[in-house]
């Protein structure tokens, strides 16, 4: 994210292969996402100042902050499908096999649309500030970021099933099939909870912990200039990997790693098995800010729109 959107979100935190989603949810599934490498071709579809972005097995969701919209977009192509209203200053976007979830970081909310229609749901109360989210197969886990805590929230009807204690300034929720992964920005530590039960299991120090994601066997987490990558099972550091300034989110794709670098504008592509940089990417415009695969191609947003590579 540039200097300018961190400035921005500042101010206004201040003031406040597809997957068959028919079948049962499958937690490593979930958390794995999806399996193939992606091309390194762009494209850019606009959307005013995007933020988060989701596949949901055949459209990418991508949130305007200034719009307070989630817009949909067929992956296939590039295809507007529409835009919905959410809660103000959208930020993350999550999907559960069903329905698209959408943070609201000064509403204190998260949005609930139906992803076929783009119906809204329901819209549910979570703590101060509510940013990165993750799917664990039933509940949603939302992290508070003037909360220094995640939310746990039922699926199927929006009840809270716990709040709990995280690091400072939370930005960013992955989720390994057994436990959940918080990145804390503000302690540059990740924090590891019991999916059943919230109760965390351990804290671990990294260079930077701006975004955090799974990839099938470890977890890493990006910030400043830095990949740090943890072995799942009990949060060993196993290796770093520089990457361009201003790391933010990271994203796997079932082979390589990927990092948006907002301070350079560039996207690092890294080979998930050894931490090797494998590629680097300009995509347009400002930014990169979140990433998402959609099975064939990694998409970032950027000021302009989502851009795909």
């Amino acid at each position: 994210m540039n200097v300018f959107k961190r400035a921005a979100l500042a101010a206004a935190l201040s003031v406040v292969a597809s997957t068959t989603f028919a079948q049962a949810a499958n937690p490593a599934q979930v958390a794995l996402l999806r399996w193939y490498p992606s091309t390194g071709s762009q494209a850019l579809v606009p959307v005013t100042n995007a933020l988060g972005i989701a596949f949901d097995g055949e459209h990418v969701w991508v949130t305007s902050i200034s719009a307070n919209t989630v817009t949909k977009i067929r992956a296939a192509d590039g295809a507007v499908m529409g835009s919905y209203p959410t809660g103000g200053l959208p930020t993350q976007v999550a999907f559960d096999g069903a329905n698209v979830w959408v943070t609201n970081q000064s509403a204190k909310t998260v949005s609930k649309i139906r992803a076929s229609d783009g119906a809204l749901q329901g819209t549910y109360a979570t703590g101060a500030a509510p940013t990165g989210i993750a799917y664990d197969g039933t509940y949603l886990w939302i992290a508070n970021y003037y909360g220094a805590s995640v939310s746990k929230i039922r699926a199927s009807n929006g009840t809270l099933a716990g709040t709990y204690p995280v690091g400072a300034n939370p930005l960013s929720v992955a989720f390994d099939g057994t436990c959940v992964w918080v990145a804390n920005s503000g302690s540059a530590t990740v924090s590891r909870l019991s999916a059943a039960t919230g109760a965390t299991i351990g804290t671990y120090s990294v260079g930077g912990a701006n975004g955090v994601a799974f990839d099938g066997s470890n977890v890493w987490a990006v910030g400043g200039s830095t990949a740090t990558r943890l072995r799942a099972s009990d949060g060993v550091v196993l290796g770093t990997t520089p990457v361009g300034n201003g790391a933010y989110t990271v994203a796997f794709d079932g082979a390589y790693v990927w990092t948006a670098n907002g301070t350079d504008h560039t996207v690092t592509k890294i080979l998930a098995s050894t931490g090797a940089v494998v590629g680097t990417f300009v995509p347009p415009g400002s930014g990169p800010n979140y990433l998402a695969f959609d099975g064939a191609n990694m998409w970032a947003t950027v000021g302009t729109g989502a851009a795909k590579l």
